[in-house]
This record gives structure tokens, C-alpha cells and sequence, in this order.
């Protein structure tokens, strides 16, 4: 927090750090450390952490902390508060939040590479492959040149010590039609990189995710897209990370 001393962001995370029966003497004798870290936010402040750690009953920083965080309704998390347009106005971040526009972003990722197409999927089922007709779509990229990779987690499909069948099935199915298949250890990110230009994150995954909205597991799923300079850090650093494991 000393570094945000006479310092403005419009967004400060503030993470506690701190479990149940932590010794909080370090943060809790004084208010100056999170008067620093409170009043330098110019549009929200937002605290990660164990609120029990937080006793809105005493008169310190962390307990008056407590009851200014829990004043009203609007205090908690949403959505508004990260994508309020204010704060992001840039036509290349855009947030993807139906299973129909992330099956759309996916075939068109396919469409629109010209060099590489990137995926990353902790999981991999024939039944999101089958229903997206990723085969004949890679299939198309790679005809035009398009490196198309698949990372997927090296243990998240093992059972007993050994690749679930049904699994096998599925890669095979990716690694026929000429994807590179990439074995991960303890990847659970969703990517998805086109060329150098566009990254899509998110809890969205791409190569197993459920495509029927009925089923019982299927789950809301949520991802940014960055596009362009936006993008190109995020990139750079997600493909430094694959290419170390």
C-alpha cells in the first residue's frame, strides 16, 4: 500500500491475506495503511477476502472497514461495477456471456486465423466436438495453413491411472484431423488465441462444455474477449506459460 501513496487508479483490489485467527496487528493498529489504499480508488474499491476476519463490533480499521463495506445492497460485487462503461468503453473488450455467442466466437475463431488458432481446454469431449463440427472445421484451417493447438490438462481425464476410454476417443479425433495436441500438466484455464491479436478467457470450456442448455450440468459461463493492443500482453504471457509446461 506504500506505493499507492499520493497515487490514483480507478479501480483498487485489496486482498486481505488473512484467515481466521491470523494476528491482523500489522494492518489493524493504525488507519493510515488502508486510508492509503481506500482513498486512492477514484471509482471502486474491492476487497477480497475472509469477511469474517472483519469484526464490524470494534472500533478499528478493519472492523469500521466491515461496516462501510456492508452499508448497502449496492456495496457487493457485480457485474456493473467491473464493465460499468465508464471505466470500459473500448469496442475490443467485450464480455461474452450466453452459450450461444461462445459457440459463435469458437467456430469464428476457425474462420478468421491465418497463422495459428490457440485452445485450451482442461477437458475434451467428443459430444462439444461433435455438436460443433470441430473436425471438419480445423480441418478447414489447417488446409489454409492455420497451426490450430490444443492444450488440455495431463491428469483432469485420467481415472485409476489411466486415460478414461471415452477420452481417448476424443483426442484421437482431434490429433486425426491434424491438430497438435499439447498434454499439460495442471492447466484449468480457457483460452482461446487467435494469431496474435485476440485472446477470449473465461470459465467457458471450449472443447467440453455442455452444448444442450437442458442438461443438468450445464452451467452459466462468462469470458472477456481482447482484441488488438488490448490483447497483446495477455498473449504474450499465456503463450510463455504453455510453452514452459
Amino acid at each position: 500500500m506504500h506505493v499507492l501513496q499520493g497515487a490514483e487508479k480507478e479501480i483498487i483490489i485489496f486482498s486481505s491475506v488473512l484467515s481466521v485467527g491470523d494476528s491482523t496487528t500489522f494492518i489493524n493498529s493504525q488507519y493510515n495503511m488502508l486510508n492509503v489504499a481506500v482513498s486512492r480508488a477514484k471509482h471502486s474499491f474491492l476487497f477480497f477476502g475472509n469477511m469474517t476476519v472483519l469484526n464490524a463490533s470494534r472500533n478499528d480499521p478493519l472492523g469500521n472497514l466491515k461496516i462501510w463495506l456492508s452499508k448497502g445492497e449496492n456495496c457487493e460485487l457485480s457485474n456493473k461495477i467491473v464493465y460499468e462503461k465508464d471505466i470500459i468503453h473500448k469496442k475490443s473488450v467485450r464480455r461474452i456471456n450466453s452459450l450461444k455467442d461462445h459457440r459463435a466466437y469458437l467456430k469464428r475463431a476457425f474462420e478468421a486465423a491465418e497463422s495459428e488458432l490457440i485452445i485450451v481446454s482442461p477437458f475434451i469431449s467428443i459430444n462439444a466436438i461433435e455438436n460443433d463440427d470441430i473436425v471438419n472445421l480445423a480441418k478447414a484451417s489447417i488446409g489454409r495453413g492455420v497451426k490450430v493447438k490444443v492444450f488440455t490438462d495431463s491428469m483432469l481425464d485420467i481415472r485409476n491411472g489411466a486415460l478414461k476410454s471415452y477420452s481417448a476417443k476424443d483426442r484421437n479425433a482431434l490429433k486425426k484431423c491434424g491438430v497438435e495436441l499439447k498434454i499439460t500438466k495442471a492447466i484449468h484455464n480457457k483460452t482461446l488465441i487467435v494469431d496474435d491479436n485476440i485472446i477470449i478467457e473465461g470459465s467457458f470450456n471450449w472443447l467440453s462444455t455442455t452444448r444442450d442448455e437442458s442438461s443438468d450440468f450445464f452451467r452459466h459461463e462468462t469470458s472477456i474477449f481482447l482484441k488488438d493492443d488490448e490483447a497483446k500482453d495477455f498473449i504474450v504471457s499465456a503463450k510463455e506459460y504453455l510453452n514452459a509446461n
